[in-house]
């Protein structure tokens, strides 16, 4: 029975936007036949449509299928991108888009690959017994102004105040907060040791955000925060939490390095970072493939084994009335965290003459000698325009100078290697910087002695930036390629033309061995097998499985691996032992 008005089949609507059955006119509405027509056009109209620029196919049901999933695509935008070519493909391949300069919205692959991070980090976070927390963006500048941070913070601290002209900053970091809330929950040695943590967003005021989620103003960071009785539980929780970091970047199984490193603003007496290799990395790790001493260039030592007679001579500004005089050997570089150390209030400027500078008073002038300069070196004049409160004092015998490729390794004497790597997560001994004045205190066992601050760890992992050094360090020519563990979906299923039922049936067998929501069916339409596999390899899923003529023939299933490139066609069940090879 054919009724004027209903187009009989998907294929006769050809205009782009119009959709596939039209409603029946409504002098035939009341039609026994027309009203089940009717609402059998609702159906599909609801069910498929054609978009402008592409047929899509919106099928609902249990399955995960590419036509329902939002996975914008765009080379024009990815061209512009000039940050990175992971980035670029992270951009190509529809994972996250730019909302402002330094700021990005993650697409539902990217916050797929974020999720997994976060839950791999869960599960971490419960081998050290660690809870899990919510703390406000929003932190008082009353508890930043106690740790002397609210001032030390410069511009990278956003900060902002309400109506009532109250002060806030958008939090970069969370120690003050954590720290209060304990301080008013635990008062015993009985409540300790306390190990919480949170994964949530942060935000500092990059003066140039770069390399998309590598160097942002908004990210998300995972804080876990330790409190401990004593010194020596604090340092037992340290090497816990080191050993939860290492078995989890194990998991993830990107090559890493863990470096001795410096606090920092943070602060601390013990501190470690975890990096990635790569050429874009804004960090530099020295390595020892002797003895496996590894530092950051900030902290890295080297022992030259010679007494240089030749030197230069920078002169560091300092915040109060004291002036610095570094002499170290000639064409090397200064660390400044090391002068830093011996002179606390060094500004980190330094300065290869002072002519033309003049002073109100007369300064406090310390000489510091790098190790490797000639133990008989006399200090030089100072120059004219600076006046002395009293006689310079001198120290020698220090490390100044920062370690480079090649030096002897200050452990072993093999020599030194050094590496471009991204930072991912850093932990971090804090002691009482925090605990005593915040007022987290705690009675002892016996309490006749008074409270005692309590002493306290701070180990973090950037979220947001592992999944942009991830991408980094493992993609190719193809684009993306995520280890297991982290990729948005491990097996995406492919069919061929006519091959649909195939291949949910394929899919269906899949989710047994993979997980429910572990496999995705790329049933686009309009798009052929070949641009589906190419799109694939540019999403990096790990496993790829193609329903084609194979199947017709052999009753087989092409499955590909995307990181070594082996191809091999396999039966349905054969399958899943595929996986595990």
């Amino acid at each position: 029975m054919h009724f004027p008005g209903v187009l009989s089949h998907p294929r006769d609507c050809t205009d782009a936007g119009t959709p596939i059955l039209r409603y029946i006119p409504a002098e035939k509405r009341q039609h026994p036949v027309a009203m089940l027509i009717r609402r059998y056009v609702r159906s599909i109209n609801q069910t498929v449509t054609f978009a402008a620029f592409t047929k899509r196919a919106f099928t609902v049901d249990q399955r995960t299928r590419l036509s329902t999933f939002f996975v914008p695509q765009s080379d024009k935008v990815a061209t512009a991108t000039k940050e990175g070519s992971a980035h670029a493909l992270l951009v190509k391949a529809g994972f996250l888009r730019q909302a402002a300069a330094g700021i990005y919205q993650l697409l539902p692959l990217g916050l797929r690959v974020q999720d997994k991070i976060e839950r791999l980090v869960d599960r971490a976070m419960r081998g050290v017994g660690a809870s899990k927390v919510a703390l406000a963006n929003l932190s008082s500048s009353e508890l930043w102004k106690k740790t002397g941070r609210w001032e030390k913070g410069g511009d990278e601290l956003i900060k902002v105040y309400d109506r009532k002209d109250t002060a806030f900053c958008l939090a970069p970091t969370h120690e003050e907060d954590i720290t209060n809330l304990v301080a008013n929950e635990v008062s015993s040695y009985r409540h300790l040791p306390v190990r919480l943590y949170q994964i949530g967003r942060k935000f500092r005021d990059e003066r140039r955000p770069r390399f998309g989620l590598l160097r942002g103003r908004e990210f998300v960071m995972k804080d876990l925060y330790t409190f401990d009785a004593s010194e020596a539980d604090a340092l037992k929780t340290y090497d816990e939490v080191t050993r939860v970091y290492r078995e989890l970047f194990d998991k993830i199984g990107v090559p890493y390095l863990v470096a001795e490193a410096d606090s920092g603003n943070i602060g601390g007496s013990l501190s470690h970072e975890y990096h990635y290799m790569t050429k874009i990395g804004e960090d530099t790790v020295l390595n020892c493939k002797g003895c496996g001493y590894t530092a950051n260039d900030e902290r890295a030592a080297t022992k030259l084994g010679r007494r240089d007679t030749s030197y230069e001579t920078r002169y560091g500004l300092c915040s109060d009335n004291q002036l610095v005089a570094v002499h170290y050997p000639s064409g090397r570089e200064i660390n400044a965290i090391s002068v830093r150390k011996t002179v606390p209030t060094f500004t980190g400027i330094l300065l290869p003459s002072l002519e033309g500078k003049s002073w109100d008073s007369k300064l406090n002038v310390t000489h510091l000698f790098d190790e490797n300069i000639a133990k008989d070196t006399t200090a030089p004049a100072l120059p004219q325009n600076v006046e002395c409160e009293s006689s310079p004092s001198v120290v020698r015998e220090l490390i100044l100078i920062k370690a480079e490729a090649s030096d002897p390794c200050p452990k072993c004497s093999h020599a030194l290697e050094s590496h471009r790597a991204i930072e991912l997560g850093h932990t971090f001994h804090l002691g009482t910087k925090y605990s005593a004045p915040l007022g987290a205190k705690f009675v002892p066992e016996g309490g006749s002695k008074g409270s005692k601050d309590i002493i306290m760890g701070c180990h973090g992992l950037g979220i947001s930036r592992m999944v942009a050094a991830i991408a980094e360090v493992t993609h190719d020519s193809k684009g993306l390629s995520w280890p297991v563990d982290v990729a948005p979906f491990k097996c995406a299923v492919i069919p061929g033309p006519k091959h649909d039922e195939v291949a949910e049936k394929v899919y269906d067998e899949l989710t047994k061995v993979l997980g429910e929501d572990e496999v995705v069916l790329d049933e686009r339409l309009g798009k052929s097998v070949g641009w589906k596999m190419k799109d694939a390899d540019l999403a990096g899923y790990p496993f790829i499985v193609v329903v084609s003529k194979a199947w017709d023939k052999e009753q087989k299933v092409e499955f590909q691996v995307r990181k070594t490139g082996e191809k091999r066609y396999v039966t349905l069940e054969e399958l899943g032992e595929a996986f595990k090879q």
